[in-house]
């Protein structure tokens, strides 16, 4: 059995379809021996830093970082030239359909929330998307609200979509034991902490205004924002250089961050908040978690499926809420039955269940 795989992502920056990608191939190809994946990504360093050596996996190379080129010429012909049986796509499949096809769409909310999203996005995804879902043998998502949206947008059976959820890496769930403060952070203190793309969406800017209304700066808590930019989003970038530069001191915006580093702010912030007003999954909260930290999360799309963290679920349409959630959570730093929640976790968040659900379609 042969399985092709487009990983171009792994090329990008940090987003949640590149940790999919990673997590999810990498517990496939230690799982299963039978089947020799071919990974294509755009560079040899890509590959060699997301995806761990195994006998069974053969890295293939694209000639042009030109995605019309890849997905109109390169993909068909690498697909005949090594008689695949099987690709997998991320959200578009390429122009000529080869062999069998996986496609995963993470989710649809362009369709469900087009307000944070320009028009032009909009149109060019909606159809590339519904060609690739609609003409593949399997779609696989990360989310039961996800699957939702793409049966009754696209009107695909339901059990033609299957579910693949995020899964937490075992890195995080690891205990170096060091908690010494690297160089590049040695200004933080007692710090609140959101890691996610800035766009309009994910709220940065309706979590910049609740620590503004509580006047944590006053309190020497200082406001960390990790994430590089997606979708513009001039009203974070205008909020933020209004503010005086007091207030502006207490404000950190890191972009990307090495796997140690990220590790460090969920382990040492006092408290993780993730606004954000829609996701197809929503990985770093789990990945706080993970780590030990004080989690609290928007209750919207499919974060509602976090039940588990209980009171710790908030409405991020409503201000008032959030600020009192925050008031309310940074009071209480050690987060209640985390010893049972990271069980809980460890069992329904995992890469390798992901991993052999999609080794059982393909078999």
């Amino acid at each position: 059995m042969k399985l092709f795989v487009d990983a171009h992502v792994l090329d990008d920056l940090s987003q949640g379809s590149k940790t999919y990608l990673s997590g999810l191939y990498n517990a496939a190809c230690e799982i299963d021996h039978q089947t020799d994946f071919f990974i294509a990504t755009n560079t040899s360093a890509s590959f060699q830093r997301e995806v761990a050596p195994q006998l069974n996996v053969r890295h293939l190379v694209y000639g042009s970082s030109n995605k019309v080129w890849r997905l109109g010429l390169e993909i068909p012909h690498m697909i005949r030239n090594h008689k695949m049986d099987w690709a997998h796509f991320q959200y578009i499949s390429p122009a000529i359909k080869r062999c069998k096809e996986i496609v995963t769409i993470h989710d649809l909310l362009f369709l469900d929330y087009p307000e944070y999203f320009p028009l032009d996005y909009r149109l060019l995804k909606n159809f590339l998307f519904k060609r690739s879902a609609v003409r593949a043998e399997w779609v696989l998502t990360v989310s039961e609200y996800s699957k939702q949206a793409i049966s009754n947008h696209y009107h695909i059976e339901p059990e033609r979509i299957i579910i693949t959820p995020n899964g937490i890496l075992e890195q995080y769930w690891e205990d170096e034991g060091s908690n010494e403060i690297p160089n590049s952070f040695s200004g933080l203190k007692q710090f609140i902490l959101y890691v996610s793309r800035i766009e309009p969406r994910k709220n940065q800017v309706g979590l910049l205004k609740s620590y503004l209304d509580l006047g944590l700066w006053k309190q020497g808590i200082q406001l960390v924002f990790v994430g590089g930019h997606g979708i513009s989003t001039p009203s974070f970038t205008q909020l933020l250089n209004s503010l005086g530069e007091k207030i502006r001191e207490s404000i950190y915006v890191f972009e990307n961050l090495p796997l140690k580093d990220l590790k460090w702010m969920y382990k040492n912030c006092s408290l993780f908040v993730y606004p954000s007003f829609a996701e197809g999954f929503g990985i770093p909260p789990l990945e706080a978690l993970a780590c030990g930290a004080n989690v609290i999360c928007s209750s919207t799309t499919a974060m509602s499926e976090f039940q588990f963290l209980g009171d710790r679920l908030f409405d991020p349409n409503n201000r008032d809420e959030m600020v009192q959630k925050i008031e309310f959570f940074l009071k209480r730093p050690e987060p209640q039955g985390l010893g049972e929640t990271k069980t809980y976790l460890k069992a329904k968040y995992s890469w390798a269940e992901s991993a052999n659900r999609l080794l059982k379609l393909i078999r």
